[in-house]
């Protein structure tokens, strides 16, 4: 496989060049798409190994951005592509790049991507991963492609398309993975073991936690996002309706609407503490970004014309605040020093509160009924959607002062901003089909976007890529996902009935819809727009947030290592237990305390990021080799006498 050279423009082209079936055409004199493709991106050819083709593109001001030299199309220019159009990230260059190089350059341009290697247990090919191949003698340069379909099961064994340039003249080939090792054709072009392979997220798998608010249930429902798997529902107080989580992912809010007051939930156990008191028929939360208050807002009467502030290091509730009529929405701005409260009223104001001080300031006039409260990323514009007044007015956060609102479709609602910062979107909710677009540098409408059903909820993927629409159609719903960087809608994506939430995974890999008549969360891949197996959950379910940090939790009421006659240890690394460690608590929330009791324990242990209540052990019995960091305890203990052995097999399932 030949090199890709550097690029001969430095202009960098909007987010979206590449993209699209025209595009092999267009940018070389004979080039033509070959069928296959992933995200928009296409598989072009023909490729010119003789060195006297063309460059991608061949003119223009962004000639040779995607390849430099007179190749045409190789498999390195795809991969630059999807890397350029579907990660988000500068294509790479440099005279020794080819395919068996492209994987550990990105790993060297980029250091959040992780480099995994062939084979890796637990770490599966997934659709929009680059791998890269070795090589053999036929092949000296090797090989690059991308995933686009993985069949991989729990064991490591499946099918996995990939999509690629200067190889199948379909541009697409099915590869073989087995035991997690992806083995080559008969005859490929590559070695069948030794090549790596990058997750195309850039932060490795994720194992965060979804949290499911269900509102006739009275529970909120944890789900482990690696595996889109149910835990057992917590129980909070009644009507459930808000949820927010502290920036440290140790506690979840969650507002109980029925019962007037709050649940705090740990998220290391997922347990619910004591209630706390709030005003009456509470709607919402935010907490601030350094994680010291919780602001809740009381829709009700008497009591409800105020917000409570609760105080996160003690779950103690503050004197109320005084704001407008019916307040519901609240979010705080990106610094963390103001909260605008939405006042639904019929006094048609938004209220900021000095986050420092719980003191509200000078009620800010917007439109009837305001809503949705959505910031740009400078945190220097707010835009409130005012339900009744079919408008979105911009706040100027640094002086509070309202801009002329922005007219918009029927019922405008939720609303959310690019990554960006340079467009709004607006969900008109009792439009037929219309989400409205606001360019954030002039305040003004663009276009109505036309999407499938009555639009209810939207979200957009953490790169700011892609829109993701819920709505509500006559006999099912609906998830309708717009290019940002066009506002060309894709096709529809059937979900169950009632669609009212649609939330993206951290990671940016699924979105997450919930359905309130089938009680159930259903997960959409964001790269293939796959729909996953149905997540069943409780009765209505309303909202749903994510934890940003992995967790794994050891459900024992105390764990014993060892003992204090005997000695423990792990024989060699396995698919479970790749790295050897005789005892890996990685992440881990151990609810009864840690009681370490060996005489002796090889050849290293992992505690990385490990909570628990106590800590018991002697420390002259550790092993040589051992990861403790951020392990946290509450307090210290001397081993305690008599204890049962675990055996490596046991404690590598942890």
């Amino acid at each position: 496989m030949l090199s890709a050279s550097p690029a001969a423009s430095a202009s960098t082209p909007k987010a979206g060049f590449g993209e699209g079936g025209g595009f092999c055409a267009s940018a070389v004199p004979g080039g033509k798409k070959l069928g296959a493709s992933f995200d928009d991106v296409y598989a072009c050819g023909p490729a010119d190994n003789s060195g006297t083709g063309y460059e991608v593109p061949s003119k223009g001001i962004y000639k040779g951005f995607f390849e430099g030299a007179p190749y045409s199309y190789q498999c390195t220019e795809l991969a630059d592509r999807v890397l350029f159009d579907v990660w988000g990230k500068m294509p790479v260059y440099g005279m020794n790049l080819d395919g068996k190089t492209f994987a550990s350059t990105v790993h060297a341009r980029y250091k959040s991507v992780p480099l995994i290697a062939n084979g890796t247990a637990g770490k599966p090919y997934l659709p929009g991963d680059i791998v890269s191949f070795t090589g053999n003698s036929k092949e000296p340069d090797g090989h690059v492609a991308v995933v686009t379909k993985s069949t991989e099961n729990a064991s490591g064994n499946g099918k996995v398309t990939i999509i690629e340039e200067n190889a199948a003249s379909s541009g697409q080939e099915t590869l073989t993975v087995s035991h997690w090792s992806l083995r080559a054709a008969p005859g490929a072009w590559v070695t069948p073991h030794d090549f790596d392979a990058l997750a195309s997220s850039g932060t490795g798998h994720s194992s965060a936690l979804a949290y499911v608010v269900n509102g006739s249930s009275g529970t909120v429902t944890p789900i482990e996002t690696d595996s889109n798997t149910a835990l057992k529902p917590i129980k909070v107080g009644s009507d459930p309706c808000a949820i927010a989580i502290t920036p440290d992912d140790r506690t979840a809010y969650v507002v109980n609407s029925g019962s007037n007051n709050v649940t705090p939930i740990n998220i290391a156990t997922d347990t619910p503490g004591a209630p706390i008191k709030v005003g009456q028929d509470p709607a919402g939360i935010a907490i601030t970004p350094d994680g010291r208050t919780a602001y809740v807002s009381n829709l009700g009467s008497g009591a409800g014309t105020t917000v409570t502030p609760i105080h996160i290091a003690t779950n103690t509730p503050g004197k109320a605040i005084v704001v407008g009529r019916s307040p519901q929405d609240i979010a705080i701005t990106p610094n963390g020093k103001t909260a605008y409260v939405a006042n639904a009223g019929s006094n048609d104001t938004v209220t900021p509160i000095q986050a420092g001080t719980n003191t509200p300031s000078r009620a800010i006039k917007v439109g009837n009924n305001p809503g949705g409260i959505a910031f740009t990323p400078d945190g220097k514009t707010a835009y409130v959607a005012n339900w009744a007044s079919n408008t979105v007015t911009p706040i100027r956060t640094a002086s509070n002062t309202p801009e002329k609102s922005i007219a918009t479709g029927d019922g405008p609602g939720g609303t959310v901003v690019t990554a960006d910062g340079k467009t709004a979107y607006v969900v008109d909710s009792l439009s037929n089909g219309l989400v409205t677009p606001i360019d954030t540098t002039t305040n003004t409408a663009e276009k109505s976007i036309h999407v499938t059903g009555h639009p209810e909820a939207i979200a957009i993927t953490p790169d700011g890529r892609t829109a993701y629409v819920a709505a509500i159609g006559s006999q099912s719903g609906s998830v309708t996902p717009i290019r940002t960087s066009s506002n060309d809608v894709g096709k529809a994506i059937k979900v169950p009935d009632s669609p009212v939430e649609i939330a993206i995974r951290p990671d940016g890999k699924e979105a997450y819809v919930l359905s309130s008549s089938a009680n159930v969360v259903t997960p959409i891949n964001t790269i293939t727009h796959a729909v996953g197996k149905e997540i069943s959950v409780g009765k209505f379910p309303i909202t749903i947030v994510f934890t940003i940090t992995p967790r794994r939790e050891i459900a024992t009421s105390t764990a014993v290592a060892g003992a204090r006659h005997g000695s423990f240890g792990c024989p060699a690394p396995s698919a479970r237990n790749p790295r050897g460690d005789a005892l890996e608590a990685f992440s881990a929330a151990i609810r009864g305390g840690m009681d370490l009791r060996w005489a002796a324990i090889s050849p290293s242990v992992d505690f990385t990021d490990t909570t628990t209540t106590f800590l018991a052990d002697d420390p002259a019995n550790w092993p040589g080799l051992f990861r403790i960091s951020g392990l946290t305890y509450e307090r210290f203990e001397r081993p305690q006498p008599g204890s049962t052995v675990p055996d490596c097999v046991m404690v590598s399932r942890w």
